[in-house]
């Protein structure tokens, strides 16, 4: 994203800032959280929220003021409520993992079947690096 200037440590801060706008539109895009209804949002709508995008709590709620769904009072007290609840440092209950249906039909199809021994073979990587690669995205990689 920003290959074209060069890293100077004095624009780390300004640099993160744009990746972290750019992952939010990403993630949850500006349309997207509009059609869901989320001006001045509860902690439950919140919560919620988190689960649809799989993204933190923390996260939405900043995208939620960035985007003036939540003005500055909502916005503080919401990341207080959920600081108080531990989500500025975990995500209580977790994130459901996002898992792969393509990557889980290439591997465990009913034909053309690919093993984990063909692909590392294919990639010429270890076949444990690949089982590690996929482990999270097909439930069990074999």
């Amino acid at each position: 994203m920003h290959s074209d200037i060069e890293m100077d440590p004095s624009t780390s801060k300004e640099r993160e800032a744009e990746a972290n706008r750019f992952a939010a539109g990403f993630l949850m895009p500006k349309s997207a959280v509009l059609a869901q209804s989320m001006r001045a949002a509860s902690l439950d709508r919140v919560l919620a929220g988190r689960s649809y995008w799989r993204v933190s709590a923390m996260a939405l709620t900043h995208r939620l003021q960035e985007l003036h769904l939540l003005n500055k009072w909502q916005y503080r007290t919401m990341c207080v409520t959920l600081s108080d609840q531990g989500y500025r440092s975990s995500e209580p209950g977790g994130i459901i993992p996002e898992t792969s249906q393509l990557l889980r039909k290439v591997m465990y199809g009913s034909t053309s079947k690919v093993t984990v021994r063909d692909a590392s073979v294919a990639l010429d990587l270890n076949p444990e690096d690949v089982r590690s690669f996929v482990r999270d995205l097909v439930p069990v990689a074999a």
